[in-house]
């Protein structure tokens, strides 16, 4: 019988700012490391994103771009 390999998931933005208690925007704000977040907001949006170990998708980031030069 061969090994089975489980299938990682990554965490979503949607994932860490239920966990966090915080809109995406606000993960989005965080994860950037925009300045316009209260620090305590900043800290739970953090420890949310360790605790997930969110990682932004490269390829959203790139159709996000898209969209702002567009629109």
């Amino acid at each position: 019988m061969q090994g089975t390999k489980e299938k990682t998931r990554e965490a979503t933005i949607v994932e860490v700012a239920q966990l966090a208690g915080v809109s995406i925007k606000t993960v989005s704000r965080v994860a950037n490391g925009e300045a316009n977040v209260r620090e305590t907001t900043r800290i739970r949006v953090q420890e949310a994103i360790r605790q997930l170990d969110y990682r932004p998708n490269p390829y959203a980031q790139y159709l996000g771009s898209l969209r702002r030069k567009t629109g």
